[in-house]
């Protein structure tokens, strides 16, 4: 099996990316889960980024594809993002890659390897490609059988299903969602200044109301007056 490259390692930064503290002191609760779901376009990857330039521990990336509804794929894909940031030992790769090997040997071996790496943050993104119950069941195995020095953070467009009751229950677990991913005013004035779009007070708020804090709305809009388009198309007023 092969992993390409461009599916391991931190994305680059989206354009009007601005800081989102509030979103990341949230994310920076120590928990061993983190669930962060939105459409696309709410900034969840820039947020879980900003996160990881805060915090002391690696970061190992994942962005999953239709490929990773195949089990032993997505455990390989694990391990190789896993082993950009720390040593991982060659045999647990070579025995992720061995044919005929049932999920019940497979997660446990990822297990082992993640446990070994210390303190780590595996970052699963476009977690909703996964929809295959295999794949799912291997999900759930991992995250349940992580160990306490690992913060798994799953993000996607809509929550995993995963059973989230209990963890909320026993304080286990961290959920952004929309409601938190909203840019505020001063986020969205921040934004027109990072593509270098300017408008007054008055024109940024009735694009934020428009849009409804969507991030990729209001960065959307900004560009659009950058490039001449008149307030009133582009708030609708």
């Amino acid at each position: 099996m092969h992993i390409p490259v461009a599916t391991v390692g931190r994305p680059a930064a989206g354009l009007g990316t601005v800081p989102r503290p509030g979103v990341t002191r949230i994310l920076r609760e120590r928990t061993g889960l983190v669930v962060v779901a939105a459409p696309a376009g709410y900034g969840k990857t820039t947020a879980v980024a900003q996160w990881d330039d805060t915090d002391e521990r690696p970061f190992a990336w994942v962005r999953f594809d239709i490929l990773d509804n195949d089990p032993a794929h997505l455990l390989l894909h694990l391990a190789t993002a896993l082993g950009q940031v720390k040593p991982v030992d060659p045999a647990v790769s070579a025995y992720l890659q061995g044919a005929g090997r049932a999920q019940t040997q497979l997660v446990p071996a990822f297990v082992k390897a993640l446990e070994d790496s210390g303190p780590t943050v595996l970052v699963l993104d476009d977690v909703h490609e996964l929809s295959a119950r295999a794949a799912l069941d291997t999900l759930r195995a991992v995250v349940d059988l992580a160990p306490e020095s690992a913060t798994i953070a799953l993000v996607g467009r809509q929550k995993p299903p995963l059973e989230l009751a209990r963890r909320r229950l026993e304080g286990r677990v961290v959920e952004v969602g929309i409601a938190e991913l909203q840019l505020s005013g001063a986020e969205a004035t921040a934004a027109f200044a990072a593509v270098g779009g300017h408008a007054d007070k008055f024109t940024i708020e009735r694009v934020l109301d428009k849009c409804e804090g969507w991030a990729a709305g209001v960065v959307m809009a900004a560009l659009a007056l950058r490039d001449g388009a008149p307030a009133e198309a582009v708030t609708g007023r």
